[in-house]
């Protein structure tokens, strides 16, 4: 067995790591504090577990999951968080998580157990978890039932609270489709003003912490293989910051060749200068240096250039 623990506490780390040697003598443990870390480790290492604190200080705790699912889909996660809610409970359905501990009423015990379980191929979900998940899927006016992803996207960052053109940056699409996405939450959910509807997403959970939109830093989600292997991972992204322009170099796996996808909110910047970015940016350029241009595409709001590895 061999045990990535990702936890920011010290004292939580050091008492999961006796946890694992006291009850699998021969366990290699790998510790860190940080979701920057976390990743660096994923890509370089096969783990078969890992134990997770879903409120780290740098990265939303399910960036790490969705990481470590798709570069070890074998992987067997454990969640573990003291804000179990309808939103933390929904998006752990939602991926291949084998545990789930509340740390806000979970004994010592309770969490061996949870390791114990998952560790001999089983599972392990903490009551109040199991309690949520019943609730909602009883419940037929929950939001998972009446709300797309993308408006829980926008709800999340309404709750924030971010204003249209903030919400409208950072989801990639236009300040109209944000309101629009808005005015049809608002009908969804019967809610008559955006106060209402931030009160229901927090009331859910769903507003966004500070940590869910801090960027990674440059290399912490880059998977190293991703020249030779087209490694895919959906939040695999750089941000390049040049001449007041952000620009995204973002690593996908389109079947049956993995491709780089260069792309700047500056619809006037173009594919010359998209190319002097990489070819000045280290980190891109070692993954794209062998690549031919595929196809380069414009809209009104920003500036494409898909490169092919």
């Amino acid at each position: 067995m061999n045990v990535l623990i990702v936890v920011g506490h010290p004292v939580f780390r050091e008492v999961l790591q006796e946890i694992f040697f006291d009850r699998f003598p021969s366990t290699a443990v790998e510790c860190v504090a940080n979701g920057d870390s976390a990743i660096r480790l994923i890509q370089s290492q096969g783990f078969t577990h890992l134990v997770l604190d879903l409120q780290l200080a740098d990265i939303d705790g399910f960036v790490i999951a969705d990481a470590a699912i798709n570069l070890q889909p074998t992987i067997r996660i454990i969640v573990l968080t003291s804000c179990c809610n309808n939103y933390s409970v929904f998006r752990t359905e939602r991926r291949c998580i084998k545990g789930f501990v509340d740390t806000q009423f979970a004994t010592a015990s309770a969490i061996r157990q949870a390791i114990e379980s998952v560790a001999a191929d089983g599972v392990y979900f903490s009551p109040s978890f199991l309690r949520l998940k019943a609730e909602r899927r009883m419940d037929p006016r929950s939001f998972d039932k009446i709300l797309s992803d993308r408006e829980m996207s926008v709800l999340a960052l309404v709750a924030t609270p971010f204003s249209d053109r903030e919400i409208a940056n950072e989801l990639s699409i236009s300040p109209e489709t944000v309101e629009k996405h808005r005015f049809n939450m608002l009908r969804k959910l019967n809610l008559r003003t955006t106060t209402e509807l931030m009160r229901f997403a927090r009331l859910h959970g769903i507003a966004c912490s500070p940590e869910h939109l801090r960027k990674p830093t440059s290399t912490s989600l880059l998977p190293s293989s991703v020249a030779n292997e087209g490694v895919f991972y959906a939040e695999a992204m750089r941000h390049v910051r040049t001449d007041n322009h952000t620009v995204q170099i973002r690593f996908e796996r389109r079947k049956p060749a993995s491709k780089v996808i260069v792309y700047s909110k500056n619809e006037r910047m173009g594919e010359d200068r998209l190319r002097d970015l990489i070819a000045n940016d280290h980190e891109a350029e070692s993954r794209v240096q062998r690549a031919e241009l595929v196809s380069r595409k414009s809209d009104n709001s920003k500036t494409n250039l898909q490169v092919g590895v």
